[in-house]
């Protein structure tokens, strides 16, 4: 899971990032992940997950979601004078090569 990626985020960018959670899955279709409550200080200010699967079970040709639940609680406010919000302040500052590792 990566949070707040930008634009051109690809296979090779998955590859070499470090994610901000990650989790398996079971190969048994009838099982599902519970992915738990992550370290809250990455997840803060989201704007964006992106999911990566590095590779398929069984040599599969894909991966097939068939369904995702993800819950928690919208929170926009201003953060500073730039009136930019909390989310769009840390898509910047991974853009920059900071953020919230």
């Amino acid at each position: 899971v990566f949070v707040n990626v930008l634009d051109g985020f690809d296979f090779a960018s998955a590859a070499e990032l470090k994610p901000d959670a990650s989790f398996e899955l079971s190969a048994d279709k009838t099982n599902y992940a519970i992915f738990g409550t992550p370290a809250y200080v990455k997840f803060q200010a989201v704007s964006s997950i992106t999911l990566f699967f590095p590779e398929n079970h069984e040599d599969g040709d894909e991966t097939v979601v068939d369904k995702l639940a993800v819950s928690g609680w919208p929170v926009e406010f201003k953060s500073g004078e730039d009136g930019q919000t909390a989310a769009q302040k840390a898509s910047l500052q991974r853009s920059m090569g900071g953020g919230m590792r």
